[in-house]
């Protein structure tokens, strides 16, 4: 049952303009398109904020709340011979390692992760010509590790999971010539150009795959920029938000992946994971920054590790039999 906290109904006030990336964007410039965006630090102890996914020291751990080094990042000992579950995505993925651990930890079955802070997953349709960007760099070498392991028996399990609603109305405004938000990086705008046709493009890969199968994450809630001033507390935003808010544009999201996943197998799933935090689709119905004493996020675009790791059982037909 849910526990629900109601934001009064004072007026509004303003959220971070770090909307896009909170926990792993500080600043970015004109470098930041060939490394990625830079981590922020962590939050200081006894702060709700802290309550985020443990990070491998082989990953950066220590230093970074999100992968930082190129290439895979292990998150327990991989065995050739178990079937692997792969997650793929931005931060938005990476947020989910906490319920796939849950799930793997004492099961013969890989667990794997390439994650990067604003990085969608996606394929370029030339990548040598934007080879020097960090997040192309990124899926490619994904792409290449999901080609290595299809080639072998047992079988691979990808989840993709990204912010997709700020990706989609980014390519959006470009494409009808309206100007990005204010306090939107230049770097989404970027990614979000080469996400249009690369998001579809890795779909089509990835089902044309022998021995692999996708499951894809639908949009996730979040905090959005204006709130109701929370007496429950701000630094995580811990009282209701109406659901048209923290999920925005979610059936045409919804409608546009459910379009977009079309070239995978049938077996794939679209997994939504909203309903444990939100109540129904009218417009008067809300999401809870607080479910039964957990804060349900860590700051305001990502989950905490606590509610994710009580999300396994969405992820649960994605596990493969050991």
């Amino acid at each position: 049952m849910l526990t629900r906290r109601s934001a009064s109904p004072a007026a509004t006030s303003p959220r971070s303009a770090a909307r896009f990336l909170a926990a792993v964007v500080v600043a970015l410039t004109m470098t930041s398109l060939l490394t990625g965006p830079p981590a922020a630090a962590a939050p200081a102890a006894g702060d709700p904020g802290m309550d985020v996914p443990n990070l491998p020291v082989a990953c950066g751990g220590n230093q970074y709340l999100m992968p930082q080094n190129r290439g895979v990042c292990p998150l327990k000992k991989f065995d050739k011979d178990w079937p692997t579950v792969l997650i793929w995505g931005d931060s938005h993925g990476w947020m989910f390692t906490p319920a796939l651990r849950k799930l793997t930890l004492k099961r013969n079955v890989n667990l794997v992760a390439f994650a990067r802070g604003g990085c969608p997953p996606m394929e370029a349709e030339d990548p040598t010509k934007v080879s020097h960007l960090s997040c192309v760099v990124s899926n490619n070498d994904a792409l290449a590790y999901v080609t290595k392991l299809s080639k072998r028996k047992p079988r691979v399990q990808v989840i993709l999971s990204a912010n997709w609603v700020t990706y989609r109305d980014a390519w959006t405004r470009a494409d009808q010539g309206q100007p990005q938000p204010p306090d939107q990086e230049p770097y989404v705008a970027k990614m979000a150009a080469l996400a249009k046709d690369g998001i579809p493009r890795l779909m089509a890969t990835l089902g044309a795959m022998k021995n692999v199968r996708t499951n894809v994450v639908s949009s996730v809630l979040r905090v959005p920029a204006v709130t109701a001033p929370c007496p429950d507390g701000e630094d995580p935003y811990s009282c209701d938000i109406p659901r048209s808010q923290a999920i925005p544009n979610e059936v045409d999201t919804r409608n546009w992946l459910v379009a977009t996943m079309e070239p995978l197998k049938s077996s794939a799933r679209l997994i939504d994971v909203n309903d444990d935090f939100c109540d129904g689709l009218l417009l008067w119905q809300n999401c809870h920054g607080m479910v039964d004493g957990v804060h349900t996020f860590f700051d305001d675009l990502h989950l905490s590790a606590t509610a994710s790791r009580k999300l396994a059982p969405y992820f649960a037909g994605s596990i493969p039999a050991s």
